[in-house]
């Protein structure tokens, strides 16, 4: 997506349909140095070769197809452009960006990320401010991590979207003043 050509990936989670494994791969000459035959480093794990992950990963990987990522990715879209409109119904300045599947909720932050502390940027009041937006959702029924993470997975369908969106919408009914007010702080 970026033309970047790591040294090393790592991957977990999804490579084991939800069960714990992780993997690491990379460019020859650094993989070459995991060779057994050439003794020079070595590589162990809990889960090396864990066979239900294994089932689970080869499973969950085989429905990931590249039409299944761009409805994933669609979702995404959708999901990121109707909270930022409930954001702005509602006057709150806050914004919600992501890639793909995943979005990332901003509360009481710089409108520009230029590098990782802008997107680290946290305050007392966005941490409060999270927590008490975090407690209304999870009221409505919408899951997410408190730190206003939000992911969209393969059984998910536009359906899901647009409850999320009006459980959104029903804790922001509850939480709006507070946001606002907070974000003047």
């Amino acid at each position: 997506m970026y033309g970047i050509r790591p040294d090393l990936t790592a991957l977990g989670k999804l490579i084991g349909g939800g069960f714990p494994i992780g993997a690491f791969g990379g460019r020859k000459d650094i993989m070459a140095q995991y060779d057994p035959r050439a003794r020079k480093l070595r590589q162990s794990g809990t889960y090396n070769g864990n066979a239900i992950s294994m089932v689970a990963g080869f499973a969950g990987l085989q429905l990931l197809t590249c039409a299944e990522i761009e409805r994933l990715n669609g979702l995404g879209d959708q999901l990121r452009s109707t909270l930022n409109g409930a954001l702005e119904d509602f006057g709150i300045d806050a914004y919600v960006v992501g890639t793909g599947s995943l979005t990332q909720l901003r509360l009481l932050a710089p409108r520009t990320i230029r590098n990782y502390r802008d997107a680290l940027s946290s305050s007392n009041a966005a941490n409060e401010a999270y927590g008490v937006l975090h407690l209304a959702l999870l009221n409505q029924g919408f899951f997410g991590a408190p730190r206003g993470e939000y992911a969209i997975s393969t059984p998910m369908t536009e359906a899901d979207i647009a409850q999320a969106v009006r459980s959104f919408r029903s804790a922001l009914e509850g939480t709006a003043d507070y946001l606002k007010t907070v974000g003047k702080q």
